[in-house]
């Protein structure tokens, strides 16, 4: 009997996934190794994935991070160094203390943390990424919420479209010009037809749940530390920063999972203001 329920357990954990119930992520594993593919289950013996047309489990302690938004690569040592016991950053850059202790439901996934002050339910497409562990050194290279921008051997910050958020690296001032040079081309959906480039949607299209509704799909975008967006596009001319803090880049599309492609942005700031 106990054969044959543990039997049916397996078959049922490695069932296919119903379409449409699939939410993809990089997994990071503590050897450095990444997989990438989508969430078939979790429980206490560890992830279910699905990757190449193949599923394979991974114990709970192989996971160091679960990466929603980006690839697991140059992740920021400020939330490396607070992971404790667990650590959840939220699409926007907050963070939470917490430890997954479930995953349910379809796409968006429901997910279930054990927090200092009790269980907190959140939807995959609210998660930016999980922390379960601290992840390897040659995983850390800065960023923050949904990646960081990486060089492209012209001084540019890479953009990358399957990101809500690009860290830049660059500190701004309130009031203080900045200029942007930007190229590039990213794909919005599974549609090849579907392509944005630096001002916007080619096809004229705008995106209701993007950060900026009023602003073309896929347009350059930018925000500073977690003020509200702003758009940028490919134009020239010097923007003023509306706050102080940190910019960030990003591509002005709601459900980035499913992008492709990425910006090359040359960021060129001007004198800061005197205070």
């Amino acid at each position: 009997m106990t054969r044959v329920l543990c039997a049916t357990i397996a078959c049922a954990l490695l069932a296919p996934v119903a379409a449409g119930a699939q939410v993809r992520a990089t997994f990071l594993l503590k050897n450095g190794n990444r997989i990438s593919g989508n969430i078939v289950d979790f429980d206490a013996r560890g992830l279910v994935i699905e990757s190449s047309g193949r599923q394979r489990q991974v114990p709970p302690g192989d996971v160091a991070v679960i990466d929603f938004e980006g690839d697991a690569r140059n992740l920021p040592e400020e939330e490396a160094s607070r992971v404790g016991n667990g650590l959840v950053v939220r699409r926007g850059g907050n963070t939470f203390q917490g430890t997954l202790s479930d995953m349910g439901g379809g796409d968006p996934l429901r997910l279930t943390f054990d927090t200092p002050s009790g269980q907190r339910d959140l939807s995959s497409n609210e998660v930016s990424r999980i922390y379960l562990s601290r992840p390897p050194d040659s995983a850390i290279g800065g960023g923050g919420s949904g990646g960081s921008g990486s060089g492209s051997g012209s001084g540019a910050v890479v953009v990358r479209a399957t990101q809500t958020w690009t860290r830049t690296g660059v500190s701004v001032r309130q009031g203080q010009m900045v200029s942007f040079r930007s190229s590039g081309e990213v794909l919005l959906s599974r549609d090849e037809g579907d392509v944005a480039r630096p001002a916007g949607s080619v096809s004229g299209r705008y995106d209701s749940a993007a950060p900026l509704p009023n602003v073309l799909a896929g347009a350059l975008v930018g925000r500073v530390g977690n003020s509200a967006p702003f758009g940028i596009g490919d134009q020239s001319q010097p923007l003023r920063m509306p706050a102080s803090g940190e910019l960030w880049l990003g591509v002005n599309d709601g459900q980035p999972r499913d992008n492709g492609g990425q910006f090359e942005v040359q960021v060129l700031a001007g004198p800061q203001p005197r205070r």
